[in-house]
């Protein structure tokens, strides 16, 4: 028995060594890389998302959602607050924003909570175009509770925690069942392609479901003991990236007709996934192994930067999370953003922006004094010329020499 289970260990570390043989050397040269600062916007509270335009060449601020208002800033400037109003101490108004994935489409949910968490009347999901224009009104109760928004415009639909049913419905009132398996009500996770018309669940004990923008089934993929965790879709569709299997610790990569193309054992945790605009590369994290990039036809490791190497321990127990990461085109660099602790939001008061390069290595960093519970959020405009650096209650924008190259 012994002996079984030393040619186990000898056999498992082999196969590790050789999963990590791109693993990149902390002790690396200083950064390489300049990037020139083209603006700063300051905001009166926190930033949670944004979307981005193009005005003379140059990106500009679309729609800004901070912590107590939705601000459209293209042509006429329009502002929706969504400040919570405290009633009393068990009744509240609790707002929420989403996006499509192409930045037309804006929804705002106002719940309004009573006793025992119970939706109350007055409650309802607004529909806004990117220049602020309300397109649709819902009212919102315990059984109709619209959510992520489609490219199309469409909304996703659940309703209370006994009823696993989704239902998909259009702007027009069109709603369409897409998803029903009974009593039971799985942890689903969702992305929405970005270029595209097709959007995909990643369901615990079922596995990936693909559809397109009518809620027509594509195609629906069993992962063996399945756990779910997260999911992605490139650009423009050609690619479904999903982790599944005990713990969510393997990464699947399947083309858009569902066959696979590769997995890979990544390791449990949060998990970020995100590619690059031209579809050719990937960069996922893993909160306890770190950064991982793959070329995307091949499944190529080309490199991997170990969590534990990511900022600096907070304690012996918890290094430093991930909370944003970006591929620019053609995998010219990857950026993330950290924070304090491995939880779902940042328990410390900065965060550190690293700048990959496409061999792996830090050629540009930045430290960034934060708000707790405030997660940082960094992306590259789609031609890898700019980088965008949201940290509470700023934005900065940056010039990338080289990049888009």
């Amino acid at each position: 028995m012994k002996r079984i289970l030393l040619v186990s260990i000898i056999a498992l570390m082999a196969t590790t060594l050789g999963l990590y043989a791109q693993e990149k050397d902390s002790a690396q040269a200083e950064p390489q890389i300049k990037l020139e600062l083209v603006w700063e916007k300051e905001f009166e509270s926190p930033v949670s998302d944004f979307s981005l335009t193009e005005i003379n060449g140059m990106p500009a601020l679309q729609v800004v959602v901070t912590a107590d208002k939705v601000q459209f800033l293209a042509k006429e400037r329009k502002e929706i607050s969504t400040r919570s109003l405290q009633l009393n101490w068990n009744e509240s108004w609790v707002y929420g924003v989403s996006f499509s994935r192409n930045g037309e489409y804006i929804g705002i949910s106002k719940y309004h909570y009573g006793i025992y968490g119970r939706i109350q009347e007055g409650s309802e999901f607004q529909v806004y175009d990117k220049a602020g224009n309300l397109l649709t009104i819902r009212v919102v109760t315990d059984n109709y509770k619209p959510s992520i928004l489609l490219n199309n415009g469409a909304f996703l639909i659940s309703g209370v925690l006994e009823d696993a049913r989704i239902f998909l419905e259009q702007l027009d009132g069109t709603r369409k069942l897409i998803f029903d398996y009974g009593d039971m009500r799985p942890s689903t996770y969702i992305s929405v392609a970005q270029n595209s018309n097709v959007f995909a669940l990643n369901v615990s004990g079922i596995g990936v479901i693909l559809y397109d923008d009518t809620g027509k089934e594509i195609w629906k993929r069993s992962i063996e003991n399945s756990h779910a965790a997260g999911i992605g879709i490139s650009p423009h569709g050609s690619y479904i990236a999903c982790f599944g299997k005990k713990w969510g610790n393997t990464l699947f990569l399947y083309t858009l007709k569902g066959n696979i193309l590769w997995e890979k054992p990544i390791g449990a945790g949060t998990h970020f996934i995100s590619f690059s605009p031209d579809e050719k590369f990937l960069a996922v994290y893993a909160t306890w192994s770190g950064i991982w990039f793959f070329s995307v036809k091949e499944g190529k490791l080309l490199w991997r930067y170990p969590a534990d190497k990511i900022g600096k321990k907070i304690n012996s127990n918890f290094t430093r999370s991930i909370y944003s990461l970006d591929v620019s085109t053609n995998g010219a660099f990857v950026v993330c953003a950290d924070g304090g602790g491995t939880r779902e939001l940042p328990v410390g008061d900065t965060s550190v922006v690293y700048l990959f390069d496409k061999k792996g290595d830090i050629v540009w960093k930045m430290e960034l004094k934060i708000q707790q519970q405030r997660a940082p959020n960094v992306r590259f405009t789609d031609d890898g010329r700019h980088l965008i650096v949201s940290n509470s209650n700023n934005l900065y924008c940056y010039k990338i020499a080289g990049g888009g190259q």
